[in-house]
């Protein structure tokens, strides 16, 4: 027998004069802590398939939303459940000012079929060996409109993978490009982003 507690780790909303943080607990989570995925393994069930920044749609402006996280629970057990809460899932965090709403948070559960479901919130719902429990939290609200973030933010953001070309062509109107003809500073084969034309 194992319970597995922990905070799930989200991110923030942008300012006037500063992107959200990435990946940030609430101070009302006091003394509970975000578990080591090595200590998760080997205290618990459970294998961490990923624990990352969740890079997804929402969040930009002149000022970013922070980035939230996913994690991947498969359960080693024989058997597990999963019970969460988690606020904004329906409705996602707001821009402001021009910036763009940021994303939900969500529970999905992925079953040894391929089938799927997502929550917000699920009481002991249960999982079999080899099933994962995936735990998704949000981008936070952006704020200003997004094409007056500088191009060096949004080149900087690509180059940290806290957005995707896709991204910085939708949000900010730039275009990746190939970092040796526009960057002479960059390494080779890196790429870069500019301004679309």
């Amino acid at each position: 027998m194992f319970i597995l507690v922990e905070p799930q780790a989200g991110g923030w909303g942008a300012g006037a004069d500063r992107d959200g943080e990435n990946a940030q607990v609430s101070i009302g989570d006091g003394e509970t802590y975000v578990i080591p995925v090595e200590v998760c393994e080997t205290r618990y069930g459970v294998l961490v398939d990923q624990f990352a920044l969740h890079v997804t749609e929402g969040g930009a402006g002149r000022m970013r939303g922070g980035r939230g996280l996913i994690r991947d629970y498969r359960i080693t057990a024989e058997e597990a459940h999963v019970t969460g809460t988690f606020g904004r899932n329906k409705f996602p965090p707001w821009g402001m000012h021009g910036g763009h709403d940021g994303s939900p948070n969500y529970i999905e559960v992925i079953h040894a079929d391929g089938t799927s479901h997502r929550f917000g919130k699920t009481a002991g719902y249960r999982l079999k060996r080899g099933e994962v429990a995936r735990l998704v939290t949000g981008t936070g609200g952006g704020y200003g409109d997004p094409a007056a973030r500088s191009l060096e933010a949004v080149l900087q953001d690509a180059r940290d993978g806290l957005i995707t070309p896709h991204m910085a062509a939708h949000d900010y109107d730039v275009d990746v490009t190939q970092a040796a003809r526009h960057d002479p500073g960059a390494e080779a084969g890196n790429e870069v982003i500019d301004r679309a034309k």
